[in-house]
Order: structure tokens, then C-alpha cells, then sequence
């Protein structure tokens, strides 16, 4: 009568409909943008914002705080570590990890 799982009755899972898995993306985003990685060790005054994205990780896209006083490398080492990549830029026979503007498709230089 109490539908115990002991007995046989399962829980229905309902299907989520494409729409709510896209506001449910959406509403994920959204506390992603309002809680960044690593602002609360940097001065409200030296944070700047940027949306990270990987294309060799599980891990599409993240809002991650960085300090302007930072050079590139320190920014693309917290990003990293942020997205969970390997990043073997002091490798100088690795391939190197970049960033690159998303309009424009220019690199970032180094340091």
C-alpha cells in the first residue's frame, strides 16, 4: 500500500521534455556566472570575468574570475585547473594551450 520498492512498485520517472532541459541548462549557467571560481581570493577591484571554453574536455563552457594583474600564463594555468585539463605549457616539446577570442579567432599572445 505504501508503494515500497520491496514490493515491487517502482517510482515513474517522468521524461524531461527538451524544452525544461534547456531552462535547465540555462538555470545552471546562471548560478555558474553568479558563483566563479576563485573570485572570493581576489579584490572586487582586480577581478575580471571570462567564459571559458574547452573543446577537448567534458566540460563545455565556465565562467572563471581572473586577477588583472595576472600575465596570460598565470590566467591559462588557473583556467586549467579550473576546466580539469592538463596543461603542459612548460613543456617546451608539448603542445602549447592557448586562448582565443571567440569573434575574432585571434590568440592571445604570451607573456
Amino acid at each position: 500500500d505504501h508503494r515500497c520498492p520491496r514490493l515491487g512498485f517502482e517510482k515513474k520517472r517522468r521524461e524531461v521534455s527538451s524544452r525544461e532541459k534547456i531552462r535547465l541548462a540555462h538555470q545552471k549557467r546562471l548560478k555558474e556566472v553568479t558563483n566563479p571560481k576563485g573570485a572570493d581570493k581576489i579584490p572586487n577591484e582586480r577581478q575580471f570575468y571570462l567564459e571559458v571554453e574547452a573543446k577537448k574536455n567534458k566540460i563545455k563552457q565556465k565562467t572563471i574570475c581572473f586577477d588583472k594583474n595576472w600575465t596570460i600564463g598565470k590566467c591559462i594555468d588557473v583556467a586549467c585547473e579550473a576546466m580539469g585539463i592538463e596543461n603542459r605549457n612548460n613543456d617546451p616539446q608539448a603542445e602549447k594551450t592557448h586562448f582565443i577570442g571567440k569573434k575574432n579567432k585571434a590568440m592571445f599572445p604570451f607573456d
